[in-house]
């Protein structure tokens, strides 16, 4: 992901995260996204790195064509140590890219360091890639239409988004049926 965000720093003529300046944290026993549906008896486990980021997310409960909030650190959840505790405790799981983003919600919004603004509609292969934009972006939107079924007209005008980003796997992208929502009109509020 990082690698990923190196390039993408380079075409925008961005300067990278600083991995430096933040603790990494690595994660073992990791066997992705694959091994939940084959379960082979000789997987190899891997590993996994994050940084610890101070930015506060967002997180909305998409709910007809509205999104209302649901979880916002600062203001429903003082204690940012409980924060770090419930996204925490999915590294324990099956999934642990929901420790990355609270896994794959509709619409979040994550405040960044940087300038400008960006939504980024992605997949759960973007899930590690999106906190290295707090460096450069003052504000990250992202979008999942697998909870998110509704074109992205409204919300783009509404948050005031300066750039998009699509970041797919492969080959999730060629296959998505959600893909469809993309430039599906909508009326959110």
């Amino acid at each position: 992901a990082y690698r990923a965000y190196q390039q993408f720093c380079t075409l925008k003529n961005l300067t990278p995260f600083d991995c430096n300046v933040y603790t990494k944290i690595t994660v073992p026993d990791f066997y992705g996204t694959h091994y939940s549906a084959t379960r082979r008896w000789n997987a190899q486990a891997d590993s996994f790195s994050y940084y610890d980021l101070p930015n506060q997310m967002t997180v909305y409960k998409v709910n007809g064509e509205e999104y209302l909030l649901v979880v916002n650190a600062a203001n429903r959840h003082k204690d940012a140590d409980w924060v770090k505790a419930h996204l925490f405790a999915k590294l324990d799981t099956r999934d642990k890219y929901g420790a990355f983003l609270d896994g794959n919600n509709g619409y979040s919004v994550i405040e960044g360091n940087g300038t400008g603004s960006i939504l980024v509609v992605k997949d759960s292969y973007a899930n590690s890639f999106i906190p290295y934009l707090t460096a450069n972006y003052a504000k990250i939107g992202v979008v999942d239409f697998r909870g998110l079924a509704y074109g992205l007209d409204s919300t783009i005008e509404k948050e005031g988004y300066d750039e998009v980003l699509v970041l797919y796997n492969f080959q999730t992208f060629i296959a998505d049926t959600n893909l469809i929502y993309i430039s599906r009109p909508s009326t959110l509020s």
